[in-house]
């Protein structure tokens, strides 16, 4: 781990002394769902010293010392363990407990099983080995031969010999059946610390402490592979096929050698000590290493990197080994504890038979507590899911029925018949309420939509009928396919209905407007299933061409697939819409993951077609029904039937959560501290039960649709800290969903999450209480990963290809859109401005029904043109835009008011210029509009009455008054009770106390006292003419001006200080240029300010220094103040154009914040969430004030500046160097076309000139060549002659 993961991956804990109010402690005391998180990931981190994994690694402990050796037999039926305590177990793996206990009187070294366990051999100090029966318990042949301590033995694949190593390097081979020594190896001189027979028996894998990894052909009895280590070898194991040999050293290496191609293939370098054992997996994807640092790690083969690692901290790991069919594997340990570590885990199942046909439909009722089964027979029972047995059989239904389907309220059920015709049935006492008729051959299947109001049924003539549940009527009918349907699904809003067809197409239909609105095509075969989205934007579809399809119903296009690998008979969504189910013929079971789009988990064990399967609305079971009449449950949660975990230990919290408590069987209670990890030794501990919405201890391992090894590898890594190990950040933990990004962002781990979201493996999934991971980024305190994580759902919308995860992401923001609004984040402008999503990319042309935009909130996340414009000859360019998560738009409840009041807080100003929040204003202002004239009237009321009271004082005027002061008083106080320290820290409600006191204090001194204070009238009057003003903020018009107006005085605030010190000191300077030095208002202030307005008249002429001071205060006052005056107040309205948007929708939705607060007191509304809606001009921006010179500036530059000048210049600019470079570039390339020809002309010729010279010099050779020749034929004729004489 780099060091900066290292910082990043602590707890957001402050320093001692330093838990503040706005800690993160004192934030997770304050906010239960941040502390639940916390105590998820501590228990998760200390799972293995509670020993709630024991789901996932359960302990026994027989040997009383340090366990030497462990061997599973091949069959996977039989395992041996020995120990320092001078004894051998051999186990029984089916029941997990000890078969026959060995003892001898030495220390057993190594043990060996045959294939089918047989023979069990030991070899022992005392330089024996002893060989057993394991059925008949009892010894069979104790071989002796070695000259030296047995260190390691193997038994060979076909039981006939049995194998010994000793120290020197000395391998002896035992026939088992003559029970003497066969032959022997050699080895070298070294120990032979283990050695192991390959699974097809042709080779003995020995590992020697001299560094060697020697594998003998046992057959030839020859050495045929050797490898080396840089230390000496400790371990050796074979993989399944035989191909790879791994082996683990004492330098904490591990190598893998490829027999095949005779070389080293990789070394897995991870441990910090020596490795004592390996083993791979028997699918060879994975090797399993046990170490002496009290670790045992999970390596892929196939990738050559760490999966996962298993900490021990009590004791050191001896020995590993996987079991045969893979699903767990077992570690040993110098503690004498043998481990049973789970690999791969199967959902439990229940199967019931005994009937008479397979199974056309399933269903289970809205609250999972029952099963409806419909069979081939035509026959319908109720199952009890529950009591696990059946509830009823429904009688009495005449004609065989196709598929009978629960109503989503659970009082009805619907069926469908051969006779035609689709009934309504009154679940509790099973009595028919409506026989619907007009159906025209059989009825193939029926549907309900979501608020229960339309039942909709398709027939053999290609025919969809709907009729109204409540009136019994047909509402609609459909056309369109030109095979029977086969299957029907209504849209989750009710408002469409999709259907799938033999002729491979899939339609939908607007129930509403009664019309075809899509057809989806691209399935090859017929369409069986289909199933929409929770949220409605897309839709999944199984057909016979053997693959599951996913449909993008906002293009009409298909957005991804999957190969199921048979003709898919069923599909079912999980209700969070991360999984989809589907199975088919040739019994394939499959659950797919729709954010991560890849195969989750394949359920084996069925032998033959699935045609009806269903997911329970808890998602905790699947219910399928096969062909060969087996109704099958599989349970997803792996607990019994009172929720107590497989170990039978209870958990829950100490009642301060301090500690985790756990409870045993015999009702032991232990106790964890959660800041330090360690047991609590001393005290009294209560275990506090968990609630159904608080952290259950007893559920970190449910992994329910997950892939389990992907889940348990994650686990792994969460417990030891490793997150920059993890490749799997959708994986969710624990009855609370909390997912890996949550304890990532809750741990601030930016670096991490920012690599996860580049290699595009991170969707945001919401936890059990609507929580994104950056709710918990927020309240933790980590502003980089909160901004991190709002970029990364930006740029989602940007992604067209990652729409799926971008609505899956985007569609639950509805609980954590204050928090991320307060948050005030500085790019939260920027992901506002994408949280209003078009309907789609067409515009639409009409009328528009009102003045545009319009604005609606629905429980229908799309809207219908029909609500917002009618077709007439006037046509306007119109687009529909809502937001992706639902709103709570009811005016004055609890969400509404905690929404304005996170966008009022919000430091960054600029969201008020987004969409969202614009149009967010507009709508709650037009609904709020009353309240707020009514507040307006009052207001102005009062100062009507005070001026009438002036002139006409009576007791009715006095009490009209107080009642209404003692309205606004009220309403003061609302204001400060709701949030006491937003009122203290606002000057207007400062204004509006002394307002209030004033006013009733006169009106009280004019009606008891009969007495007139001009100064109390001037300032009540004053402060009520004040808090008029604000009234104007009631009006478009005019809201504009009265904020300008306190901008423009809260922007001179500082030039007001040194223009009223500048009147004072040219007063006093008057004064004494006058030789009158009284100190009185008219010396000091009147004379010098009459000069702003043109009034000279008190100033003295009588001496020079007066002539003076009178130009010093004409230049100051009258030239470069009021100069001053105009230019502050130029910037200021320049500066206020720039924000006159912010300055508009913040005062408005201040308004509407008091209205809201005020309204909640007399009324109790109930939070009502839904989509917003908003119609708008295609292409009008509405926005047609003059922004003042600074933004006409901008204006020029862009525009006129920009496009009319600078783009012409630059672009002829741009023309010209082209043409030159062009003309430039055409001679040089001639020059180097002209001296390449040159060159190599002048290159040809001198090769010529070479190659002549040297055909010269050969010809010059041969003739030499040519008289030697003639030389030596004249000597050895010379020489012959001579012979001859």
């Amino acid at each position: 781990m780099n060091e900066k993961l290292l910082d990043q991956s602590k707890e957001p804990v402050p320093a001692v002394g330093m838990e503040t109010a706005t800690s993160p402690i004192a934030l997770m005391q304050k906010d239960p769902d941040l502390d639940n998180l916390r105590k998820a990931l501590k228990t998760i981190q200390i799972q293995g010293k509670t020993g709630l994994s024991g789901a996932l690694s359960s302990c026994f402990k027989q040997h009383s010392n340090d366990i030497t050796s462990l061997v599973i037999s091949g069959d996977g039926a039989f395992m041996a363990t020995c120990s320092r305590d001078f004894s051998i177990h051999l186990w029984n793996l089916g029941t997990r407990s000890i078969k026959i206990v060995f003892r001898y009187n030495a220390i057993p070294s190594a043990v060996s099983l045959s294939f089918n366990g047989n023979y069990l051999a030991c070899g022992f100090a005392d330089k024996i080995v002893k060989l057993y029966d394991s059925y008949r318990n009892s010894e069979i042949a104790t071989f002796k031969g070695h000259a030296n301590p047995v260190l390691s033995v193997a038994c060979s694949q076909d039981g006939k010999f049995v194998t010994s190593g000793s120290t020197q390097g000395v391998i002896k081979v035992w026939n088992i059946q003559r029970k003497a020594e066969e032959f022997s190896l050699n080895s070298g001189n070294q120990d032979v610390v283990s050695m192991k027979f390959s699974f097809d028996g042709k080779y003995l894998g020995v590992a020697s402490k001299d560094t060697q990894v020697r594998v003998w052909n046992f057959f030839r009895r020859a050495l045929e592979y050797n490898y080396r280590h840089d230390r000496s070898l400790i371990c050796i194991n074979f993989s399944n096929d035989s191909k790879y040999v791994v082996s683990g050293d004492e330098d904490s290496k591990i190598k893998v050698f490829s027999l095949s191609e005779n070389k080293e293939l990789c070394i897995l370098a991870g441990h910090e000590r020596l490795i004592y054992d390996v083993s791979f997996s028997p699918d060879n994807k994975y090797i399993a290493s046990a170490s002496q640092d009290a670790t045992i790690k999970i390596w892929n083969f196939e990738e050559k990197k760490e999966e996962f690692t298993i900490k021990n901290e009590e004791s050191i790991v001896k020995a590993v080994s996987f079991h045969p069919q893979g699903k767990y594997f077992v570690s040993a340990y110098s503690s004498g504890c043998v481990r049973f570590n789970t690999f791969k885990n199967d959902h439990p199942f229940i199967d019931f038979t005994g009937f008479e046909s397979g199974f056309n439909y399933l269903d289970f009722n809205p609250t999972g507590e029952f099963l409806m089964s419909t069979a081939t027979n035509g026959e319908i029972k109720v199952w009890n899911i529950a009591k696990q047995c059946e509830e009823y059989t429904i009688s009495g239904i005449e004609n065989a029925s196709h598929c009978a389907k629960f109503s989503p309220n659970g009082l009805w059920f619907g069926t469908c018949h051969n006779d035609s015709s689709v009934k309504l049935w009154n679940l509790a006492d099973r009595s028919l309420i409506a026989n619907f008729t007009g159906c025209e051959r059989s009825t193939y299947c029926i549907a309900f939509s979501s608020d229960n109001k339309f039942l909709a049924a398709t027939d053999g003539r290609c025919t969809i009928k709907v009729w109204d549940i409540s009136t019994k009527v047909l509402e609609a009918e459909f056309f369109g396919h030109t095979e029977p349907a086969l299957t029907l699904e209504f849209s989750p809003d009710g408002r469409f209905l999709a259907a799938g067809a033999n002729d491979k197409f899939i339609r939908i239909w607007s129930i509403y407007e009664k019309k075809e609105v899509l057809k989806l095509v691209g399935h090859r075969y017929s369409v069986y299933s289909i199933c929409y989205m929770p949220n409605g934007r897309f839709l999944a579809s199984g057909s016979h061409d053997g693959t599951v399809r996913i449909w993008n119903l906002e293009t009409g296009t298909e957005e991804f697939s999957f190969i199921h690998g048979a003709a898919v008979r069923v599909v079912k969504i999980s209700s969070d819409g991360r999984f989809l189910f589907s199975t088919g013929e040739r019994g394939i079971a499959k659950v797919w993951n729709l954010l991560g789009r890849y195969e989750e988990h394949n359920f084996e064990g069925f032998n033959d077609n699935i045609y009806s399967a269903c997911i329970s609305p808890d998602c905790k079971i699947i219910a399928v029904g096969t062909s060969d009449k087996i109704l099958r449950l599989l349970n997803v949660e792996k607990l019994s039937q009172d929720g107590t975990p497989e170990t039978g230990l209870k958990a829950g919290f100490s009642p301060d959560n301090t500690m985790l408590v756990t409870k045993s069987p015999d009702n032991q209670l232990k106790a964890y501290s959660l800041k330090t990890g360690e047991e609590v030794k001393s005290g009294t501990f209560q275990l506090v039960p968990p609630t159904e919405k608080s952290f259950n201890p007893n559920s970190i391992l449910d992994f329910e649709f997950q892939n389990f090894h992907k889940f348990q590898t994650t686990l792994r890594h969460l417990e030891n800290s490793h997150y920059e190990k993890i490749l799997w950040p959708n994986i969710v933990f624990t009855n609370l969903k909390f997912s890996v990004t949550h304890f990532l962002a809750y741990l601030g781990m930016s670096d991490l999450i920012s690599k996860l979201c580049e290699n595009g493996s991170l969707a945001l999934i919401p936890d059990i209480y609507g929580h994104l991971p950056i709710y918990y980024s927020i309240k933790a305190q980590h502003q980089e990963t909160t901004e991190l994580l709002l970029d990364h759902m930006c740029k989602l919308t940007e992604t067209e290809t990652l729409s799926f995860t971008k609505y899956f992401s985007w569609c639950s923001l509805t609980k954590d859109l204050p928090d991320i609004i307060r948050n005030s984040s500085s790019i939260l402008d920027t992901f506002l401005a994408c949280a209003l999503f078009r309907q789609n990319k067409h515009v639409y042309f009409g009328t528009p029904l009102s003045t545009l935009p319009m604005f609606k909130n629905s429980e229908f996340m799309d809207s219908s043109p029909n609500d917002y414009a009618i077709d007439t000859e006037i046509k306007s360019p119109l687009v529909f835009k809502r937001t992706p998560f639902a709103m709570s738009l009811e005016a004055s409840t609890n969400s509404s008011i905690e929404m304005a009041d996170a966008i009022l807080s919000s430091t960054n100003r600029d969201i008020f210029r987004t969409e969202v929040i614009k149009y967010y204003i507009q709508y709650k202002w037009s609904e709020l509009q009353f309240w707020v004239y009514l507040y307006t009237i009052i207001l102005w009321a009062n100062i009507i009455l005070i001026l009438i009271f002036f002139e006409y004082p009576s007791i009715y005027l006095a009490i009209a008054l107080l009642i209404v002061n003692f309205f606004l008083f009220f309403w003061e106080l609302i204001q400060f009770f709701v949030s006491p320290i937003a009122y203290i820290t606002s000057l207007m409600n400062y204004l509006d106390i002394f307002r209030l006191g004033t006013t009733i204090a006169y009106a009280v001194l004019i009606l008891f006292y009969e007495k007139d204070y001009d100064v109390l009238t001037w300032f009540m009057m004053t402060c009520n003419l004040l808090r008029g003003v604000t009234g104007f903020r009631a009006f478009n018009n005019t809201r504009y001006y009265i904020r300008l107006l306190s901008e423009c005085m809260y922007n001179m605030k500082d030039f007001l200080i040194v223009f009223v010190y500048t009147i004072l000191s040219l007063g006093i300077l008057n004064m004494i240029s006058g030789s009158s030095i009284i100190l009185s208002f008219e010396s000091l202030w009147s004379a010098s300010f009459g000069l702003v307005a043109g009034k000279s008249d008190n100033f003295y002429d009588n001496s020079i220094i007066q002539h003076f001071t009178f130009m010093v205060a004409v230049t100051i006052n009258l030239i470069i103040m009021l100069n001053m005056i105009i230019s502050i107040l130029g910037d200021s309205f320049d500066e206020f154009q720039l924000n006159a948007e912010i300055y508009n929708y913040s005062e408005m939705l201040e308004v509407i914040y008091e209205a809201e607060q005020l309204i909640r007191v007399f009324s109790s509304r109930v939070d009502r969430y839904g989509y917003f809606h908003a119609c708008v001009h295609a292409y009008n921006s509405g926005n047609s004030q003059w922004k003042g010179k600074i933004m006409d500036v901008r204006d020029f530059i862009r525009g006129k500046f920009l496009n009319e000048d600078l783009k012409p210049l630059v672009e002829n600019n741009r023309k010209v160097v082209e043409a030159n470079i062009n003309e430039n570039l055409g001679q040089k390339i001639e020059m180097v076309e002209k001296n390449v020809q040159e060159k190599m002309s002048l290159s040809i010729k001198t090769v010529n000139d070479r190659v002549s010279g040297i055909e010269g010099k050969i010809g010059t050779l041969e003739g030499k060549m040519d008289n030697l020749q003639s030389s030596v034929d004249a000597i050895l004729s010379l020489l012959q002659d001579k012979g001859s004489s």
